[in-house]
């Protein structure tokens, strides 16, 4: 008995069409942003941090500004990456001149990750109507520990 393969979820889901990259939503991203994260690591320690952090557009390069407040450990850091952008979508990531990794932008959606000597950093920022949400992990921490990150940002509105 023949029977004819099954072919109703591609007509239905147009599996035969080549799907479209969305193009980045640049100006959805500069502004300065505020709020709170939390790191955990893989010993189970988890604590909060305050986060400022500026983003900034200009001939093809996101600049990011951050800074975090550990204020449950007593400790302050601050930084900045250059993302330069590619192509229409893909960037490089530069630290102080220096190029540690690559990235990307879908939409509203930011990712990259980074090296740095032997660690590994991976970075995603969602923007969201008010702020953003960023994700994160790196495969050691100050105790050689891998960790996770989210952080929750609004907008900050100047008056």
């Amino acid at each position: 008995m023949n029977v004819a393969p099954d072919t109703s979820q591609e007509r239905t889901h147009g599996a035969c069409r080549t799907p479209q990259l969305p193009s980045p939503e640049l100006g959805s991203l500069p502004g300065t942003y505020v709020g709170v994260g939390a790191w955990t690591d893989i010993a189970g320690e988890s604590k909060r941090y305050r986060v400022i952090q500026t983003i900034s557009f200009a001939s093809n390069e996101i600049t990011i500004e951050y800074a975090h407040d550990f204020y449950e450990e007593g400790t302050a850091t601050s930084g900045a990456f250059v993302l330069q952008r590619q192509t229409d979508a893909l960037l490089r990531v530069l630290m102080k001149g220096a190029d540690l990794g690559n990235g990307y932008m879908f939409g509203n959606y930011l990712h990259y990750y980074i090296k740095v000597g032997d660690i590994y950093v991976q970075v995603s920022y969602q923007v969201t109507s008010d702020g953003l949400l960023v994700n994160g992990s790196s495969s050691s921490n100050a105790q050689g520990r891998f960790i996770a990150w989210h952080e929750d940002l609004k907008r900050r509105v100047d008056a």
